[in-house]
């Protein structure tokens, strides 16, 4: 697990760097130390013995395979809940990605790589996806740099690779129980999205959240994406696909397709980022009571003990 100190090295590594390097046959950036980081810096990221640029090469089979085995390990699902709701009570952005990786996961059926038909979109070999699962045949990727995305609190939603990164470094995490004041700020989240009026917006809610302070160390990315997470849970409810959660169903990419279809040609301003299932919905829409109770059992379960 990163400390802070490492995250900021990391911050000026990749996100405020041109010292880079892009790699055309595999298609992956490789970074530079830049001439800003102090030497006290150096000595760290030296001492850490953080490898900053670790290329790896993801096949889809042997992926699908490592990522059951992952699923099924004692203590994965708690962990993964544990820490969503450290995310959100404690500001640990690190905590968002585990419980959409986890539920990719437990969900995704064991399959070889089913090239989906290629229709009218212009898709390369590389990038043609999995008709069962969204994953594409192979890729390379700097697993380095995607894990850092996740300590700085962007998700990937959906079948990506780094979903195994994310999960092979959460087994090893210790299993930590959930704080009471951490699942209350939970609670008073889940509030706050009930007093939505009918003609809200996704974005209009993450403004209000804001405005709220209820949310310690947040920002608009981490928010974002948490509302964006609740939408993949089914904690946010769609009226299209009401009982959609990727937590407890599995939808073939295929399927999953067709729903994006219907919400783009829906959406009116098609300009705007568009995307199943959070597009969909409005302050109207709600909560949906039942997924959240669901949820709401696994969490309690977690509570650390009082002494």
């Amino acid at each position: 697990m990163y400390d802070k100190k490492i995250i900021k090295i990391l911050n000026k590594i990749y996100s405020y760097s041109n010292n880079y390097d892009y790699d055309h046959n595999n298609k992956t950036y490789t970074f530079h130390i830049p001439e800003k980081l102090s030497e006290n810096e150096k000595m760290l990221l030296n001492q850490s013995g953080l490898e900053f640029n670790k290329i790896e090469y993801f096949e889809h089979d042997s992926m699908i395979k490592k990522l059951k085995m992952l699923s099924q390990l004692p203590e994965m699902e708690d962990k993964v809940n544990a820490l969503f709701i450290k995310a959100i009570g404690q500001g640990f952005h690190r905590g968002l990605q585990p419980i959409i990786s986890y539920a990719f996961a437990k969900n995704v059926p064991e399959h070889d790589f089913t090239p989906i038909e290629k229709g009218d979109r212009e898709l390369s070999e590389a990038t043609w996806p999995c008709k069962v699962c969204g994953l594409p045949r192979s890729s390379w990727e700097n697993s380095s740099c995607n894990l850092f995305h996740f300590y700085i609190g962007y998700c990937r939603l959906g079948a990506y690779h780094e979903i195994l990164t994310d999960l092979e470094e959460i087994q090893h995490f210790p299993k930590e129980n959930i704080q009471p004041e951490d699942l209350s700020v939970f609670k008073q989240l889940i509030e706050i999205i009930q007093l939505a009026e009918p003609k809200e917006t996704p974005s209009e809610l993450i403004n209000r959240i804001s405005k709220a302070k209820i949310l310690q160390g947040s920002n608009l990315t981490t928010r974002t994406w948490l509302i964006r997470i609740l939408a993949e849970l089914g904690i946010l409810k769609n009226e299209l696909a009401p009982e959609y959660s990727v937590y407890f169903n599995f939808l073939g990419h295929d399927e999953f397709l067709k729903l994006e279809k219907i919400v783009y040609a829906q959406a009116p301003n098609q300009r705007s980022e568009v995307s199943f299932p959070i597009s969909l919905w409005r302050g109207s829409s709600g909560i949906n009571i039942a997924r959240l109770h669901q949820f709401l059992e696994k969490f309690e379960q977690l509570i650390e003990p009082s002494t």
